[in-house]
């Protein structure tokens, strides 16, 4: 797949110099054989960004210890959470929006998607989209903190 997309992506990079483009792996780091050697990387230009899905690899407990080592190259990550194809529309996922986001930052991810279809008018809904938008301002906030601001927030952060 890497090597199918080497013109691709240089061709869109010369293109549109300052765009995005992703290319999404489907996959987690605990699924990259010899992890964490990245010989993919280094097929595409640098500025391609490389997108994981982080929902297995969140659920491990060593997260993100356990995931360190990895060449710095671009990073998204991706969470399958508090939708109805998982079955998580009412889970109050803040604790662990806490523990990914910081944990994501300090392996360098750049940003993380959610596969979250909700609407924000719940409570849990609503909650877990500022938790989101929280930590990924600040990888540093404490939980205790991020309740207390959630509490007295009207609609913004």
């Amino acid at each position: 797949m890497v090597v199918a997309t080497q013109s691709l992506l240089e061709f869109a990079l010369h293109a549109q110099p300052d765009g995005a483009f992703i290319n999404a792996l489907y996959r987690g780091y605990q699924q990259i054989k010899q992890f964490p050697a990245t010989p993919y990387v280094d097929a595409l230009p640098p500025e391609t960004v490389w997108q994981y899905t982080l929902t297995r690899m969140a659920r491990d407990k060593r997260f993100p210890d356990e995931f360190s080592g990895m060449a710095p190259h671009r990073q998204y990550g991706y969470l399958h959470w508090f939708n109805a194809s998982t079955n998580t529309q009412d889970k109050d996922f803040t604790r662990d929006i806490a523990r990914v986001f910081s944990g994501a930052h300090h392996l360098g991810f750049e940003f993380i998607g959610t596969y979250g279809e909700l609407r924000t008018d719940t409570p849990v809904a609503d909650c877990n989209y500022r938790a989101q938008v929280a930590w990924a301002r600040d990888p540093t906030l404490d939980y205790d903190s991020f309740r207390h601001l959630g509490h007295m927030a009207d609609q913004t952060l």
